[in-house]
């Protein structure tokens, strides 16, 4: 029989796919969305080997999305002339690299949710007003007047986490702008007028920053792109303006019109703006957990949403593991997902801001020119492939499910 029900804020990827990986386990849980439907997420995400075996074994929804994205093995990475320097190895013995559509992902991820409605329930258009967390139980407080009550609370309420400032109350950090924006939009790939030996999806690095297209769908016919605008701070509404007007496509037009490459000259369109969080000092808090960009939003690395994944899929086999009961109990089920889960978020986080933010870092003039070269030595050097399996070659599956005495 089901058992130990589960209160999960917040109807991302995050929150889904907790759901999922807790149903596998015979756990029940129930979903909290503060907006009113499912919405229709933008854009288009990659997922590695590392997302791939926690989407497969934990969470189970794998076959699905390799049916829906298009699936590749290497990354090409040219100079803004159209050089290439070589290829970034994306696939292990086990998985070639996926990428999809967020909303295609997003509606997989529900639908699952939704055929199982004796294990996971999602409910819409709520509002949480007050979080109760007592020794027997955890109570959401709704703004229409309702409750729901459960074991364990987790919040997967993303980088504006409610849940967040329940744990963290007036230490609770306020979310970072990074300095850039993010302009991306999709197209079909043939409109790239790119030249015959070219192969997708590629990364170009300019003076400027970098540009970024992705086939998403299982032909690899259309595709989305991206690059990166640095910006000063605006508030929600600014944003919006921003791209509304048109001002955000207008910028990129005119700090790319020194680059000639095709590719690039086919591209421009909508915006969104990364933000991250600082370390938090702890991640829970007796009946209440964080998973997700709730608890560490990163900088944008391409694994944001792979963490996620990976969060869920440990909580999960963690929570099937050890029953709660007793308030000790679930102490010490949340300390080992923190103490296993942070170090390997710190990881990620350092190699992000390694490869120089979500612009990869930009020169001009003579210093573009020896990076530029720098990186073309560096490719040769190394077979003209790059492959690290610092991240992609994590496996969630392996991670100890022990628990210590707190």
């Amino acid at each position: 029989m089901p058992t130990d029900r589960v209160l999960i804020v917040g109807g991302g990827l995050a929150g889904p796919s907790l759901a999922l990986a807790l149903a596998r386990q015979n756990i029940r849980s129930s979903i909290f969305e503060l907006r009113p439907t499912r919405t229709i997420a933008e854009g288009s995400i990659s997922l590695a080997p590392n997302a791939l075996r926690a989407l497969d074994h934990v969470i189970g929804v794998y076959d699905r999305l390799k049916a829906a994205a298009f699936s590749y093995r290497r990354l090409a990475m040219h100079a803004d002339d159209g050089y290439l320097f070589g290829h970034l190895v994306q696939h292990d013995d086990e998985y070639d690299a996926l990428r999809i559509l967020r909303s295609t992902l997003h509606n997989i991820m529900l639908d699952a949710c939704e055929e199982q409605p004796e294990l996971v329930q999602v409910r819409y258009g709520v509002r949480i007003t007050s979080i109760e967390d007592r020794d027997d139980g955890v109570t959401l407080h709704f703004e229409d007047g309702t409750t729901a009550r459960g074991d364990i609370l987790i919040g997967a309420d993303g980088i504006h986490s409610k849940v967040r400032e329940h744990i963290l109350g007036a230490s609770a950090p306020t979310p970072t702008f990074l300095g850039s924006c993010m302009l991306t939009g999709t197209l079909p790939l043939a409109s790239l007028n790119a030249p015959p030996d070219w192969t997708f999806p590629a990364v170009l690095f300019t003076h400027v920053g970098l540009v970024s297209v992705w086939p998403h769908n299982p032909s690899g016919t259309e595709a989305a792109w991206c690059v990166a605008e640095d910006l000063p701070p605006k508030d929600r509404a600014a944003w919006r303006e921003y791209a509304a007007s048109g001002a955000a496509a207008r910028a990129a037009k005119r700090n790319y019109a020194g680059v000639q490459t095709p590719v690039i000259r086919a591209l421009m369109d909508n915006l969104w703006t990364p933000h991250c969080i600082p370390e938090l000092p702890r991640w829970h808090r007796a009946r209440v957990c964080l998973i997700g960009d709730a608890a560490h939003a990163l900088p944008p690395n391409g694994q944001g949403s792979a963490m996620a994944f990976e969060d869920a899929a440990y909580l999960a086999r963690l929570l099937g593991a050890h029953p709660l009961g007793a308030p000790r109990d679930v102490a010490r089920v949340f300390a080992q997902f923190e103490r296993n889960r942070r170090p390997r978020i710190e990881r990620v986080r350092a190699l992000a801001h390694g490869t120089g933010g979500a612009k990869g870092g930009t020169a001009a003039g003579w210093k573009y020119t020896l990076k530029k070269w720098g990186m073309a030595a560096y490719f040769a050097w190394n077979g003209y492939e790059l492959r690290d399996e610092r991240i992609s070659g994590y496996d969630v599956t392996k991670q100890d499910v022990g628990v210590g005495v707190e």
